[in-house]
């Protein structure tokens, strides 16, 4: 569907159709309202048949804390080409600090592959596998240092 060989995607909305099941939801999202009954668009208020093409790796950051990115997450957990990652966390948006995400995109695949698909971790984890215990250490002074002075 992308023709991609690699995607990220952070607490991405894979199916939104269900936000059409209560009054409330349709108030907040008018353009699904105005779209519902649009073949053309609709049929893609659920991408996960269209992702499954097993072309395109996709990482997929999931706050495992947070219901709506929970029910996200059910509905690709088996895809193949799709690779969770999941934190303990309840943000909904990049569940990791942004300090991580330069080396996120440049990580090896064996280094997020190390992290696919295991239990949730915290974000301190996750720096530390990814930049090892040091980098993270000086990285996380620096940030306190510079916001305090």
């Amino acid at each position: 569907m992308i023709d991609a060989e690699k995607a990220y995607t952070f607490n991405g909305q894979f199916e939104v159709a269900t936000l059409l099941d209560s009054e409330e939801n349709r108030q907040l999202n008018p353009l699904l309202v105005k779209n519902e009954t649009n073949n053309d668009i609709n049929k893609y208020f659920n991408i996960a048949p269209h992702i499954s093409d097993k072309k395109t790796q996709i990482y997929y950051f999931n706050s495992a804390f947070s219901e709506w990115d929970n029910q996200q997450y059910e509905e690709i957990k088996d895809i193949e080409n799709v690779k969770s990652i999941r934190f303990k966390s309840q943000v909904h948006g990049i569940p990791f600090e942004l300090m991580n995400m330069q080396a996120t995109q440049l990580a090896k695949e064996g280094t997020l592959q190390k992290m696919i698909n295991k239990k949730p971790i915290t974000t301190l984890q996750y720096s530390i596998k990814l930049n090892g215990l040091l980098s993270t250490i000086y990285s996380r002074l620096k940030r306190k240092f510079t916001r305090n002075a």
